[in-house]
């Protein structure tokens, strides 16, 4: 069933500098098209959902918009005021009266968050990605442009989120790196690749089996490439009077052949570092409690960390994960209890928001 399309790009091109992300991308985006865009991080996936979003002008090409198309854009890392209350900015981006609040409520509601009178600077990462997404949700428009949605959520509303997507009856644009998130939610995945798109139909399971085939037909090229230029080099090493009859021909062969290669190679990472032989106390939790405003997040935890263990902490938006993290890495004192590190212990500690670094250095620096 063919569909009409709700934007179609022209040539599309964006660059940075002299860094080339895309270019001439000529494709259409149709009624309840549920694209998912996969790629290797700093590809140019956020950059190209900003394009089609109007938040960054492309450096070629254009798109045409179908009339009077409405578009809501979730940002990955969407910038708010800390004092701003929940409902309040909800309203900011809504031209709705007052009383139709409970349609924002709803949503909200849904989605876990029930405080709506809470500055957006108390809630934890979850619970502020959550507003962040209902504000996207509930202007109900023709076009849903969602970066990363899934970042922070936990597993009930990520779960729900997939489910309430692939039955919308809408056009959504996507990108994230939860393969199962992927699966439920695409009926049509974006490759972006060396700066070009690669479209398959289907979900991403659907898409894994086509790159399985295209990979496995460059391979028997790529074979097929080697034989030929082997063949090819053996001819111009047997001598000046075997070659003396067209060897231009054979050397033009060579040089082509040399200069194609039918496989992509992606380098890898190879991380090594010396490890100090730890202590018989690597970290120890005593009986650690916290809470917030009269809130219990959690009491009596005990746990001696063992050597090559390896720990998921899992639990609904606002439970106190992050706070148990950061107790641990020293960051916040609990109200009651301890934590014991090991002589030999080290913490390398990964926020959710990381603000405490010089914007001003270079990523080598």
């Amino acid at each position: 069933m063919t569909t009409e399309p709700v934007l179609t790009m022209q040539g599309l091109g964006k660059s940075f500098g002299d860094r080339q992300i895309f270019s001439d991308l000529s494709l259409g985006i149709h009624e309840l098209d549920k694209i998912g865009i996969v790629g290797i991080n700093g590809c140019g996936k956020s950059t190209l959902l900003k394009c089609i979003g109007g938040i960054v002008a492309p450096t070629s090409g254009e798109i045409i918009y179908r009339n009077e198309l409405k578009i809501s854009y979730l940002a990955q890392d969407p910038v708010y005021d800390p004092d701003v209350l929940v409902l309040d900015y909800l309203f900011e981006d809504h031209q709705i009266p007052a009383e139709e609040s409970y349609i924002f409520k709803s949503v909200l509601t849904r989605l876990g968050i029930t405080e709506f009178d809470k500055p957006l600077g108390l809630l934890s990462g979850g619970q502020r990605r959550k507003t962040f997404l209902a504000s996207a949700l509930v202007n109900e428009p023709d076009l849903l442009i969602l970066d990363e949605p899934t970042n922070h959520l936990d597993l009930d509303t990520i779960e729900w989120l997939g489910d309430y997507l692939a039955k919308l009856k809408k056009t959504v644009l996507f990108v994230t790196h939860d393969r199962y998130f992927l699966d439920t939610v695409s009926n049509k995945i974006w490759e972006l690749e060396a700066g070009k798109l690669h479209i398959s139909r289907g979900n991403y399971s659907d898409y894994l089996k086509g790159k399985l085939q295209r990979e496995t037909d460059a391979l028997r090229k790529e074979t097929r490439r080697q034989a030929q230029l082997s063949k090819e080099l053996q001819w111009l090493s047997r001598g000046a009077r075997a070659r003396s009859s067209k060897p231009k021909h054979h050397i033009d062969r060579v040089k082509e052949l040399l200069s194609k290669s039918y496989l992509i190679s992606e380098a890898e990472l190879d991380i090594s570092f010396q490890i100090d032989r730890l202590g018989k106390t690597i970290i120890e939790l005593h009986r650690l409690t916290k809470g917030y405003d009269g809130q219990l997040l959690f009491k009596d935890i005990e746990h001696h960390f063992q050597p090559r263990e390896r720990i998921g902490i899992i639990g609904p938006n606002g439970c106190g994960k992050t706070t148990l993290l950061k107790i641990i890495a020293g960051e916040e004192t609990p109200d009651s209890g301890s934590v014991k590190i090991g002589v030999n212990s080290n913490i390398a500690y990964y926020k959710q928001d990381e603000d405490s670094f010089d914007p001003t250095l270079t990523v080598y620096e």
